[in-house]
């Protein structure tokens, strides 16, 4: 008898103390940083699109070196793996590529998974219907049903059967803004809780977009060979000094009033028109940060043990 009672209280006090058992009731804390790993917040998928090559659209200047330095700062910067981002550029970003490589990403993504969208180039507004487009590198002048719609890009990733459980789409085009809605109030940067918030808003699923502008042109040059919108995203991206962070908050915080009070356009950031977004969050996990840190740790330790060693 007695044994049965000691075997029972050392699996109940197994139990409580098990790393995963012992964490929060919330769904979706599993996700939670675990040992400072950009992998805990999930794995992160990336469409990449820009296009300064058009066969009847006039040419623009900053498109490609937008998407190609959006790239290399995703993988160089936030733990992006080179085999989950796809660059089109150019031609290769035709209307039957782009619609595939939509459909592609968006029936492949798992439960934990974040798809991050970035176009960059031609966009239309269609006077009748209302709709807002990309326009590809093949695409007509004055023919939608050769351009890819908003609400098609609406459609698949606001699917149910679309798993991820965050996306976002950043596009830098003209009417880009019909896209959205509104979104939740931002977390503040500056509250303690910040980090502890962050983890539970990432693990609801979010459909987000922000735009360079909404539904009026946007400049194509800026600064660097860059537009003005991704002079200044990618500036934000490079200068983050946070291990995490939401990409809500660093567009509010570094790039909207600089664009605003510079260009003639007003970027916004919203939601995808679904029931499928919980007001969570995409939250970019800042692996050169981590590495930072690290390294500094080690030094550190380093110094400490030839502190002790004298």
């Amino acid at each position: 008898m007695h044994l049965r009672i000691l075997t029972l209280l050392v699996f109940l006090l197994f139990l409580l103390n098990h790393p995963v058992l012992a964490q929060s009731p919330q769904r979706g804390l599993a996700i939670a940083p675990q040992s400072g790993a950009s992998g805990s917040w999930g794995d992160y998928h990336a469409l990449i699109i820009g296009i300064n090559d058009y066969a009847k659209w006039p040419r623009l200047q900053t498109a490609v070196k937008d998407a190609t330095v959006i790239k290399e700062t995703l993988i160089s910067r936030y733990g992006f793996q080179p085999d989950n981002v796809i660059l089109r550029t150019d031609r290769k970003a035709s209307r039957l590529q782009i619609i595939e490589d939509l459909r592609y990403l968006a029936q492949s993504m798992g439960v934990h998974d974040n798809l991050f969208v970035y176009y960059a180039g031609h966009g239309q507004l269609d006077d009748f219907t209302g709709d807002g487009y990309w326009v590809p590198a093949e695409g007509a002048l004055k023919n939608p049903g050769t351009w890819v719609a908003n609400s098609y890009i609406n459609a698949v990733l606001s699917s149910e059967k679309l798993q991820a459980k965050n996306v976002v789409v950043i596009a830098d085009s003209c009417y880009s803004g019909s896209m959205l809605r509104g979104g939740p109030s931002l977390m503040s940067l500056n509250d303690r809780r910040y980090k502890e918030k962050l983890v539970q808003k990432a693990s609801l699923r979010s459909r987000q977009v922000i735009s360079s502008g909404g539904v009026e042109p946007v400049a194509d040059g800026g600064a660097e060979g860059h537009s003005l919108f991704a002079y200044y995203l990618i500036d934000a991206l490079r200068k983050n000094d946070r291990e995490v962070i939401d990409l809500e908050n660093l567009f509010h915080t570094r790039v909207w009033t600089k664009v605003t009070e510079i260009g003639d356009q007003r970027p916004n950031v919203g939601r995808l028109k679904t029931p499928m977004d919980q007001d969570g969050q995409f939250v970019l996990y800042n692996t050169a940060w981590a590495a930072e840190h690290a390294r500094k740790h080690t030094a550190l330790e380093a110094e400490r043990q030839q502190q002790d060693r004298t």
